[in-house]
């Protein structure tokens, strides 16, 4: 029987490990052939064409603008007016109301433009100016035109109490 310092021997020796790389050596191989091989093969029982490895030079600008110009992590749209410096939209539009639901699709917004007339408009849709509407919270209406966020916000009404009246001479505490 061998010992274990019997098999440390032969793998020290130089032809042992020539042996055992080359042996690691052919097995890549055959899986580097044989995957190449499958990969050829299926494609030619579906008949879909072999993709050519794009050059660089041959790649038009304007994809790789595109590319460039891609958000790979989602659009960002603040949740609520308080969230972002959202500036107060310049347009010439007023809002009226919030139909406001947790499902965004849900949600609507009164507006009233510059025709005097109000109406109904939702997430996604486009408002007169150029604007289109990104997002309704409980607060107002996230705007987006020109690559820019602006808000329009609910009419703040003041609320005024008159002070209270002073006691008459006659009452007491």
């Amino acid at each position: 029987m061998f010992s274990v310092t019997d098999i440390e021997d032969r793998l020290l020796k130089p032809h042992t490990a020539q042996i055992i790389f080359l042996l690691v050596a052919c097995v890549l191989g055959y899986e580097l052939i044989s995957g190449v091989v499958t990969y050829y093969q299926l494609h030619s029982e579906l008949k879909l064409p072999i993709p050519q490895s794009a050059h660089p030079k041959t790649l038009k600008r304007s994809t790789i603008t595109q590319s460039l110009n891609t958000q790979i992590f989602g659009e960002y749209v603040p949740k609520a007016l308080v969230d972002a410096d959202v500036k107060p939209s310049g347009l010439n539009l007023s809002l009226v109301g919030i139909l406001f639901s947790t499902k965004n699709e849900a949600s609507h917004a009164i507006i009233n433009i510059s025709d005097g007339n109000a109406h109904l408009f939702s997430v996604g849709d486009a408002v007169p100016g150029g604007a289109k509407i990104k997002q309704i919270t409980p607060d107002g209406v996230i705007l987006e035109r020109e690559g820019e966020f602006e808000s329009l916000s609910l009419p703040k009404n003041e609320l005024t109490f008159e002070p209270l009246p002073k006691p008459l001479d006659g009452d007491s505490e």
